[in-house]
């Protein structure tokens, strides 16, 4: 049966914790040398000690593999430490037996749990119920505000303002970003590079304070997803790395309360409505819900790609949050 196994089928089967390593380790060996570019330690050196092998580690040797180096030796590396992580009962690494019987049904297509075309095909794993991951999340005031009149500047604005907030946790500026994507999504835009907006740099010995601010300024001139999420996994770098003015400030949790608590609505005193009126009303209520649930979908499968693009700590608080909902 001829192979038919992908450099983007093999990243997602790869970053997916619950699949085993030992089919996909069979298929890498088949995949042509062709399809796989010259390995470069400079880009990102390879860690041999077992003891640094956690998952940010694994998501950024990832994020290089997708990003800037399609190496064989890289994928085989990032196997093992996977199978180091899941031998070690890692959140998030835990083993799923049913998706490697859907990898062996058919060599080289991805079963249920691995985004494939575009992410088309169901994914378990990464599937992103945003309804229910944002089930008790409650967006603040002025963000609420601002997504309902539509004020887009004012959206960017606030997204921009919590990367310099370090008393809120990146999981927390996550489901900002999720909430007004599902809520809004033309708030953002397609990621460019120009002479205004420089492409994106992944080498994090290279990052720095200036860096940082400068991305900032460029995500005022494209204020794209891609964008947002790299800003987040440099922020979370300098914070790991105690870089002055980057240290997250701990604060007491506070009991949340209602921010916009709904009135209840009063039933009409004069209400009626006939058999026929009802039917029409819930046929057409089905067909709004199905376009909703759709359009949603494509949102959700988007928000997650990129996520998947970018790498680092972003990724990793989407797995966490994921996780917390199985």
């Amino acid at each position: 049966m001829k192979n038919n196994f992908n450099r983007e089928n093999l990243i997602n089967s790869i970053s997916d914790g619950s699949v085993n390593t030992n089919e996909i380790e069979s298929i890498l060996q088949e995949m042509p040398d062709s399809d796989f570019e010259n390995f470069n330690d400079k880009i990102a050196p390879i860690e041999t000690n077992e003891n640094k092998w956690h998952e940010n580690y694994f998501l950024e040797q990832l994020s290089t593999l997708n990003r800037r180096e399609f190496s064989k030796k890289r994928a085989e590396h990032i196997l093992k430490v996977k199978k180091y992580l899941q031998d070690n009962n890692i959140e998030g690494f835990r083993i799923d037996d049913t998706v490697s019987e859907n990898i062996s049904n058919e060599r080289g297509v991805v079963g249920k749990r691995i985004i494939e075309d575009n992410l088309e095909e169901n994914n378990e794993d990464f599937l992103l119920d945003s309804d229910n991951l944002l089930s008790k999340y409650i967006p603040a005031n002025d963000l609420e505000q601002a997504i309902q009149q539509k004020y887009y500047q004012e959206i960017q604005l606030i997204l921009d303002s919590n990367l310099n907030n370090y008393r809120m946790l990146i999981t927390d500026i996550v489901k900002n970003i999720l909430y007004v994507y599902k809520t809004l999504p033309e708030a953002f835009e397609g990621y460019k590079v120009d002479e205004i907006t420089p492409a994106i740099q992944e080498i994090q010995e290279e990052w720095d304070t200036d860096y940082f601010y400068l991305q900032q300024s460029y995500l005022n001139h494209n204020f794209s997803m891609e964008r947002l999420m790299h800003l987040i996994n440099v922020r979370e770098y300098f914070a790991q790395q105690g870089v002055e003015g980057f240290e997250q400030i701990k604060v007491q949790p506070t009991p949340q309360t209602q921010a916009n608590p709904k009135s209840k609505i009063k039933p009409h005193p004069n209400h009626t409505s006939s058999n026929s009126a009802h039917r029409n009303n819930s046929d057409s209520d089905r067909s709004c819900s199905n376009n909703r649930q759709s359009s949603q979908r494509k949102q959700e499968d988007g928000f997650i790609k990129t996520a998947m693009k970018i790498g680092g700590a972003v990724l990793e608080h989407i797995r966490a949050l994921i996780a917390k909902l199985r």
